[in-house]
């Protein structure tokens, strides 16, 4: 059995990055319905859609500049669900979990929300769930925590996956450089 969990544990490819990262413990009662999701909407604001113009030159230029205005729009709408409020913090991710370093020291069976932004897709908040499966002391003072994602939607677990292939990628052009 503990050479199968080994197997399903290394399923995915793991690398060390430095993500935007929250976590908090979901109450026992309200373990039963969890989803996990992908916020990248503007909630509530929806505009109509530009005017077709003569002018190109003037169409262009108010694409652009409506372009620009949606990104400030996400950026402040991540910043009120707490995402750019942390600054990134070293873990180590895959496709099936999560080792990150705590101050809460969160125990073997716990389930976490994790909200986590991806460099890949810096306007995107990703909500998933997933148990503490194992802590031990850092020497840090911290508890290095380890999660297994429990609730995570297979398009979020992609997005994961790729971007642990991405940045695999960039450290062996940076191995390769020296």
């Amino acid at each position: 059995m503990a050479e199968e969990q080994y197997r399903k544990d290394r399923e995915y490819s793991r690398v060390d990055a430095y993500l935007s990262l929250q976590v908090r413990l979901v109450p026992p009662a309200a373990r039963k319905d969890l989803r996990s999701c992908a916020s990248h909407e503007i909630p509530g604001v929806s505009f109509p859609p530009l005017p077709d113009l003569q002018d190109q030159i003037l169409a262009q230029s108010l694409q652009i500049i409506n372009a620009k205005l949606d990104a400030i729009l996400k950026s402040i709408s991540l910043q009120g669900e707490g995402a750019r409020a942390q600054q990134a913090s070293p873990v180590n991710i895959s496709g099936s979990g999560l080792r990150f370093y705590s101050a809460e020291p969160f125990t073997p069976g716990d389930v976490l929300e994790i909200k986590l932004v991806l460099p890949t897709h810096s306007d995107t908040l990703f909500y998933v769930y997933g148990q503490v499966v194992r802590r031990e002391p850092s020497s840090c003072g911290r508890q290095n925590t380890c999660v297994n994602f429990t609730v995570i939607d297979e398009d979020i677990r992609d997005k994961i996956v790729k971007f642990v292939f991405e940045k695999q990628r960039e450290q062996l052009r940076n191995k390769r450089r020296q």
